[in-house]
């Protein structure tokens, strides 16, 4: 999309002016008598411009590099349609007709609306996010948090009403990061004999490109494609090795190099082409004019209201008629555009918005952000992220990634996408297979029930039995979660029918198979109409007649009679399998629409509604479902929290249900908790703990000193990390007392390994605590872990099935076959009793790639 053109150059007297520039620039009042053609300088600002003015005599006398000066075509950009992006298809499977959705929670617009007249409504906005992660939608960097503080950045909102180039537009020199993550990595594979020769030269590399270029010069380029040809040759070496260390050692560090060479060479490009990297504000006029345009659309639908309120119209009139600050400014500006760019509408919706009034006014506050773009800054906090995962440096990666989205240059917004692709990806995967949802469908037992009903006229009453069967298939689909539930039953019956002076004793059988989709994406849970097959054979097990002991009549009945069934046979039983599909498809939809009913308010209740009280916006990163399985990848971070960057482990083949679970997810909940800089007793942490989260039952030891008290430190408390088969729980304390002692600076871990006893998985507290501090001393550490051992009790232990999971049968034929920590991962699996034994490769194997979203 075009963005808005840059901002005219800084005024300067009798700067000569041409065409239709000259005739659209607003002189001042004391420029009307001077001759055509030339612009007078504002004299009531002459005097705030004498300094600049020295400063510019002074550079004029040393040996400086001026910058270039900003470019003079200000033509306007031509204009694009936005189409809004199609709705997912939701065609049946085989006999199924196309799927029929019941919205959940979500707007129901019938197109086409003629937009001048009637608006959409936003009454019915989701209340919680569920976005899919994909490269082509926008709208995966809310910003409906505070932004950072960038005030140096932004330039004053008083007069005069252009604003002077900011020194960051200079020519500026941009120094690669240093890599201390990458070069632990390829020093650990120095280790191995197979490994060492290809983490020499990837060292070597590195190392030329930071110490001969810099980011944007013309010989980076050329040491970041040699770098990549190095990196490539990973690929062939890893095939080379065994399901050993030395492969799970080089897939990291492999996908460490990946993940780097993306952001460098992509930064490389932005600085050598010479975009802007600043765009400052223009005027409030443009911002007033098509805010105005925009309202004025909406007050013709008779939604300004509604729509003024999500879109934050008040806010943005109130920061403009108060003259706000710049920070104000930044703050209305990046929530308005938050719900601009948006992807929570209908098609109606996003029509509405894709109208150019809404377009420019979008374009009109993207200045207001005051974004520069500085690859040194941004790479290097990367790389201490990469290093000691501290939250504040995950904060400021959140919200660069988050501000660069709103740039005024293609370039530099595909880079913010690059940042929150990589750093933001999934922190948790879900993976099922047929076998295992199979394994919790009920058994059905067979049914006897009562026959009287009139088929063709005829009474008909006697027994019948059923037996019902359900098997669930998994339809492909690589967008949302489709799962076609099917009854197979057979149903007999013994029964009697009179006609006049006869009675037919018959026997049949009718086969039935119905058939109903569930389908999960993005937006909620919708379920199709049943459709079901029947066919129904009968025959004539014997006749009676009032006339049987009558000679000839009789059986001169029983022959009539006898042939009048055989010509309504088949009309007869087309009545029958109409009936039994009609009421397979009742049955189904009934049952089932109950049931998903309950499976959605179950999943908002338990999963969705604790998420979001804690602060995280839960959303659906990808659904998929293969022929044998459905798959899912979730992210759970706030808008100023980053997620899983590294490749996840790989479950066993043989698995039938996986949960990989990383720590950025427990660690964004912990923060969310707002534990930092608050006084708490062990009693109180422990009990908003088990508060928060109550799957984690800890009680304080009764043992406990009463007067114990810490304070939490106020940036990163509690500290979460799954790495080499444990789990380590790391508590930062500003200050410690007990009784009248008091220590300060405290850091305290514990280590907790798996453990598993059939179903019996849980992670548990081994050896002692470790303590860090300033002046600890032989009786310090005593007291401390005398308090912490009791804090961090054994007993306090964290199951990972529910407890009844021992004694449910339909678990009786599955084993724990895979339960790993590593590289910040927590991998479950399970598979067939037979085959559950752990081994070395499936507890550390990693994924063939970390996956991202669709691009």
């Amino acid at each position: 999309m075009p963005l808005e053109p840059a901002a005219q150059k800084q005024f300067l007297p009798f700067d000569k002016l041409s065409g239709s520039r000259a005739t659209n620039l607003q002189a001042p009042a004391q420029a009307e008598e001077a001759s055509p053609g030339y612009s007078m300088p504002d004299l009531r600002r002459l005097h705030q411009s004498l300094p600049n003015a020295v400063r510019s005599i002074r550079d004029m006398l040393l040996p400086v590099v001026e910058p270039e000066p900003p470019s003079d075509d200000l033509a306007e950009p031509p204009a694009e349609k936005v189409d809004p992006a199609p709705l997912l298809s939701a065609d049946g499977t085989g006999l199924l007709p196309p799927v029929e959705v019941n919205p959940w929670r979500d707007p129901t617009i019938h197109l086409p609306l003629p937009l001048s007249r009637t608006l959409p409504s936003l009454e019915r906005m989701p209340l919680i996010s569920y976005k899919p992660d994909t490269r082509n939608q926008s709208e995966m960097y809310r910003v409906t948090d505070e932004p950072p503080s960038v005030s140096p950045m932004l330039p004053t909102l008083e007069p005069p009403a252009k604003f002077a180039p900011p020194q960051s537009t200079r020519t500026q020199a941009f120094r690669w990061p240093k890599t201390p993550q990458l070069d632990a990595m390829l020093k650990r594979l120095d280790a191995y004999p197979e490994t060492k020769a290809w983490a020499s030269a990837v060292r070597t590399m590195v190392g030329q490109l930071r110490e001969n270029s810099t980011i944007g010069s013309p010989s980076a380029t050329a040491y970041l494609q040699q770098l990549e040809e190095v990196t490539s040759e990973a690929v062939d070496l890893v095939e080379h090795l065994g399901l050993g260390w030395e492969r799970t050692d080089l897939t990291q560090t492999y996908y460490a190099l990946v993940r780097r060479l993306d952001l460098w060479e992509q930064a490389n490009a932005i600085i050598l082409s010479g975009a802007p990297r600043y765009a400052s504000p223009t005027t409030l006029g443009d911002l007033h004019k098509h805010l105005e345009a925009a309202e004025t659309i909406l007050r013709d639908g008779g939604q300004l209201l509604s729509w003024s309120d999500y879109l934050r119209f008040k806010q943005l009139h109130q920061a403009m008629d108060n003259n706000a600050s710049p920070q104000e400014m930044q703050d209305v500006a990046s929530q308005v555009l938050a719900r601009l760019e948006g992807t929570d509408f209908d098609e109606a919706q996003k029509e509405l918005l894709s109208q150019p009034a809404f377009l420019n006014l979008a374009e009109s506050l993207r200045p207001w952000l005051g974004i520069e773009f500085n690859p040194e800054k941004t790479l290097a906090a990367i790389e201490r992220y990469e290093l000691e995962q501290a939250a504040e440096d995950a904060r400021q990666i959140a919200q660069e990634a988050n501000l660069l989205q709103h740039h005024a240059q293609p370039e530099i917004v595909a880079y913010g996408q690059l940042i929150d692709h990589t750093y933001r990806n999934a922190n948790a995967r879900f993976e099922v297979s047929q076998n295992f949802m199979q394994a919790f469908m009920p058994e059905l037992s067979p049914a006897d029930e009562p026959v009287d009903d009139f088929i063709l006229g005829a009474r008909v009453r006697g027994r019948s039995r059923s037996v019902t069967r359900l098997h669930v298939r998994p339809v492909p689909d690589n967008q949302q979660w489709r799962v076609q539930l099917e009854v197979l039953g057979a149903v007999d019956s013994h029964t009697t029918s009179s006609s006049g002076p006869v009675t037919i004793f018959n026997r049949g059988r009718s086969r039935y198979h119905a058939a109903k989709q569930v389908v999960v994406n993005s937006k909620g849970f919708w379920v199709s109409p049943a459709v079901a097959k029947a066919e129904t054979t009968t025959s004539v097990d014997n006749l009676q007649s009032d006339f049987d002991g009558i000679p000839l009549i009789g059986s001169l009945v029983r022959n009539v009679a006898r042939g009048q069934t055989e010509e309504k046979k088949y009309a007869a039983e087309a009545e029958v399998e109409s009936r039994v599909r009609r009421r397979a498809e009742n049955e189904l939809n009934a049952q089932l629409n109950t049931k998903v009913h309950q499976w959605q308010d179950k999943l908002y209740v338990t999963v969705i509604e604790p998420l979001v009280r804690v602060g995280l916006e839960p959303s659906i990163v990808d659904l998929n479902t293969g022929r044998r399985s459905i798959a899912g990848r979730f992210r759970g971070a706030g808008t100023k929290q980053l997620a899983a960057h590294t490749p996840r482990p790989s479950s066993p083949v043989d698995s039938v249900l996986a949960v990989q679970l990383h720590q950025s997810g427990i660690n964004n909940m912990i923060r969310q908790l707002r534990l930092g800089g608050r006084e708490l007793t062990p009693h109180e942490f422990l009990r908003e703990i088990s508060t928060r989260f109550p799957a984690i039952h800890q009680q304080a030891d009764e043992e406990l000193p009463t007067e114990v008290k810490f304070t939490f430190d106020a940036s990163d408390p509690i500290r979460v990390e799954f790495r080499d088969g444990q789990a380590q729980l790391t508590l930062r304390l500003d200050s410690l007392q007990v009784g009248e002692n008091t220590w300060e600076d405290l850091e305290v871990s514990a280590l907790y390994s798996p453990t598993s006893m059939g179903w019996d998985a849980k992670i548990v507290r081994e050896s002692t605590v470790f303590l860090k501090g300033k002046r600890l001393g032989f009786r310090d550490q005593i007291a401390l872990r005398a308090v912490f051992l009791k804090v961090l009790s054994k007993k306090h232990e964290i199951p990972l099935f529910p407890e009844g999971a021992t004694n449910d049968e339909r678990l009786a034929s599955f084993g724990i076959n895979q339960l790993a920590l590593h590289e910040g991962w927590l991998a479950i699996s399970l598979g067939p009793k037979a085959t559950t034994k752990l081994s070395a490769a499936n507890t550390h194997r990693i994924g063939d790639q970390p996956e991202r979203a669709s691009r």
